[in-house]
């Protein structure tokens, strides 16, 4: 591998040494080419390729005593959550409730951290529909029936997002009017 990189490396200082020819066809056509068509063809010059050094970037370093935005210096721990997910309503799964009601439940692990101010956003179809700092269960009221999309997130007290639950969606059946039975 190593003997045809430096082939490579080698011969390509070669390749672009050929030479370009210019000449015309013969329904008057100008034709460009590496290869001279006929003794005597025009070799065209080409201007030197410019070349610019790549500019050397160092990061600065960050200064021991600096703080950092991100962190609640009250509460030195983090709590780096290692299981949300939407427990109930099943992922692909159809529900019927002729109200309107779906019940929402989450599984969080740890416990939700609600002393660094931890809030969890309930997310129905795109759009947050309800944000609290202790409910893991929500009842959604009057939903329309169809196909949604469900996600909740988590956010910390300056509303940065710490962990957003996979999506799930279902579909909620639910009775109506325009279907009646009978005469």
């Amino acid at each position: 591998m190593k003997t045809l990189a430096l082939l490579l490396i080698l011969f390509i200082p070669l390749a672009s040494q050929a030479g370009l020819y210019k000449y015309t066809g013969d329904d008057g056509e100008t034709i460009y080419s590496d290869k001279p068509p006929y003794e005597g063809a025009d070799e065209v010059k080409l201007p030197a390729i410019q070349v610019t050094p790549a500019i050397k970037y160092t990061p600065k370093r960050k200064a021991k005593n600096e703080d950092n935005s991100d962190n609640d210096k009250t509460n030195k721990t983090v709590t780096h959550y290692k299981r949300f997910k939407i427990i109930k309503p099943i992922n692909g799964k159809a529900t019927r409730n002729n109200a309107g009601l779906l019940k929402v439940k989450l599984a969080i692990q740890p416990k939700l951290d609600v002393k660094a101010g931890h809030r969890i956003d309930f997310i129905l179809d795109g759009r947050v529909i309800k944000s609290a700092s202790k409910l893991t269960s929500l009842t959604i009221k009057n939903m329309e029936r169809g196909e949604h999309r469900l996600q909740a997130r988590i956010k910390n007290k300056q509303g940065k997002s710490l962990k957003t639950s996979a999506p799930i969606k279902f579909t909620l059946h639910r009775f109506s009017k325009l279907h009646r039975s009978g005469p």
